[in-house]
């Protein structure tokens, strides 16, 4: 995918998946959500929540336009395996959390 039309005005947010940004491309503003993806999630498989989501979206996307007004668009997504974007935690990672010890599985 090629980046160099695309400016990222400011970060929306940040959360344990990933950071949103406001983003314009060709005159547009959209929001663009960097997320990691563990090698073992990029397989196509239902039980992953990421695959769901862009289910989802495409679900979304085939729905009649007065309908797809209350929903967001996905528009591209991508896999990049040399991405060098840094996540940005805005709170303090416990490793022994419950939730550490799901991510270092």
């Amino acid at each position: 995918m090629d980046f160099s039309h695309i400016e990222v005005i400011k970060k929306i947010g940040a959360g344990i998946k990933g950071t949103t940004y406001l983003i314009k491309s060709h005159n547009n503003n959209y929001a663009m959500k960097i997320q990691h993806i563990l090698e073992k999630d990029k397989k196509r498989d239902f039980n992953n929540e990421i695959w769901r989501e862009i289910d989802l979206y495409n679900y979304i996307g085939r729905m009649k336009l007065k309908n797809r007004c209350f929903f967001t668009q996905l528009y591209h997504y991508d896999f990049i395996n040399d991405c060098t974007h840094k996540q940005e935690r805005e709170w303090n990672f416990d490793p022994n959390s419950s939730i550490g010890k799901e991510l270092a599985e």
